[in-house]
């Protein structure tokens, strides 16, 4: 066998004090306790509340900005679908009237009614409208005729007024 040096156990250094030491003599505290003043510890004690009042108040409004945020891109995101729709709507009904204009055109309703078998008439004949009830009968031109619920209102006012004047 070769001769292996023993090495002797170092002696350790202890970073902790000595156990003698931590223990106080009877009747005397130890020395790590210190009196504390009782204004400084609430004060202490407030500016923690504070300051996590303050942390939670923090928070809580950049969660309400995020969700306020995703509220409103979900409204945008709705406006657009009902702008399509919209727009899709329009092209249908502009569409649908032009396939009633056309169709309503008198040029297709003669041209309808001949390949139905119907013939032209050899003469026009109209039809007057009746007068209406103690009026006058409408004029020959074509156009609008008196206007007798013009006459029948300014009669009738005289009596409705009063009634209308009491409510507010």
């Amino acid at each position: 066998m070769s001769t292996a040096a023993v090495r002797a156990p170092r002696a350790t250094v202890s970073r902790r004090a000595p156990r003698h030491a931590e223990r106080a003599p009877a009747g005397r505290t130890p020395r790590h306790l210190q009196v504390v003043d009782r204004d400084s510890q609430l004060h202490q004690r407030r500016v923690r509340r504070v300051a996590s009042l303050g942390a939670v108040v923090s928070v809580l409004s950049v969660f309400s900005a995020v969700a306020f945020h995703v509220l409103l891109a979900q409204s945008q995101f709705e406006l657009d679908r009902l702008g399509k729709r919209t727009a899709t709507a329009q092209q249908r009904y502009e569409q649908a009237r032009l396939l009633v204009a056309s169709r309503a055109a008198p040029q297709q309703i003669v041209k309808r009614a001949q390949e139905l078998g119907m013939v032209p008439a050899p003469t026009v004949r109209y039809v007057p409208q009746p007068p209406p009830e103690g009026g006058q009968a409408p004029a020959a031109t074509g156009g609008p005729g008196p206007d007798v619920t013009s006459s029948t209102l300014a009669q009738q006012w005289g009596k409705v007024k009063p009634h209308l004047a009491a409510q507010p």
